[in-house]
């Protein structure tokens, strides 16, 4: 599967983090964007912008609690409809979907996948190095200059 999506050129987007803090992926408030989705949306809109200048990028969510996927979708619209910031990525439609990977939605499927490979790499596990060969071909990256940057975000822990 890794090696169709790579010869397919998926380009993949995300944040690999290890402050515990940030693991839940639930925005407790429907006015403030999580920091890990903050940092994901900035991804998306910059890969957007550079390859896919005008299309718009459906977000599409696995599916969580009913709860914390209405408030999710909340802070996520109200990010990218009313902040100043959100308001600057107008390459992703600002309603997110909500879709259950274990019901063949092959995309979030793949995506699992993806972020699995990328934990254990950033955990340093060295049986994941032939699959992260692969992943690493779908991580686009940017160069402004002397700053370089790429589709996909390490947050660590701040002590």
């Amino acid at each position: 599967m890794l090696n169709y999506c790579a010869f397919s050129r998926f380009h993949i987007a995300g944040t690999v983090c290890f402050d515990a803090d940030l693991h839940t992926f639930n925005c407790q408030d429907e006015l403030r964007l999580d920091k890990t989705l903050s940092a994901l949306f900035q991804r998306i809109d910059r890969l957007c912008k550079s390859i896919y200048p005008g299309e718009q990028a459906l977000l599409v969510f696995d599916d969580r609690d009913p709860k914390v996927n209405t408030r999710n979708a909340k802070a996520i619209t109200n990010y990218l409809i009313r902040s100043s910031v959100g308001r600057t990525f107008d390459s992703m439609i600002p309603y997110p979907v909500f879709a259950v990977s274990q019901a063949h939605n092959y995309g979030l499927q793949a995506a699992d996948v993806i972020a699995t490979v990328c934990a254990l790499k950033f955990q340093g596990r060295l049986e994941a190095d032939p699959l992260w060969h692969i992943v690493n071909r779908m991580i686009h990256r940017f160069s402004d200059g002397e700053h370089r940057s790429s589709t996909l975000k390490v947050i660590r822990n701040v002590e």
